[in-house]
């Protein structure tokens, strides 16, 4: 990721955040969450559509760099056979969720051994709104704040 932050100028440098593997706890509960969306779903195809064991969070501190530094994520990341964008991108940034949810994400796949494609959950967001989610409560506490 630093090569991300070195490819640009910005007027203040991103933070990256890496996230911790999810707790098996909150992944037992995601698991349930699907399945009863889903009855037919078994255990198997419930764990496939998880796609943020881990994850990692940019923060900016302008709203218009969310999509400058996205930009270069991508082209970073298309110059790499074993890293891969996977499914649309979500952009909450212009039209946040009704949960209050504004930050753009994007799930990456890294390819491990024979074939095997490990999901990442890449969050980009400004430096204000992680320290609002903060202090609504929403995800966890972010070390600039």
């Amino acid at each position: 990721m630093k090569q991300v932050v070195k490819t640009v100028s910005f007027s203040t440098k991103p933070y990256f955040e890496l996230r911790q593997l999810k707790s098996v706890d909150r992944i037992m509960l995601k698991i349930a969450r699907y399945r009863k969306e889903g009855p037919n779903l078994n255990l198997r195809g419930s764990v496939l559509k998880i796609h943020d064991l881990c994850g990692g969070r940019f923060l900016v501190h302008y709203l218009g760099d969310v999509e400058i530094l996205y930009g270069c994520i991508k082209n970073i990341i298309n110059t790499h056979e074993n890293i891969k964008l996977f499914g649309p991108v979500d952009n909450c940034t212009e039209k946040p969720r009704e949960s209050g949810f504004r930050a753009l994400t994007q799930v990456i796949k890294f390819q491990a051994g024979s074939g095997l494609r490990f999901p990442f959950e890449l969050q980009i967001m400004t430096t204000l709104y992680s320290c609002l989610s903060k202090e609504r409560g929403w995800g966890e506490p972010q070390p600039l704040c």
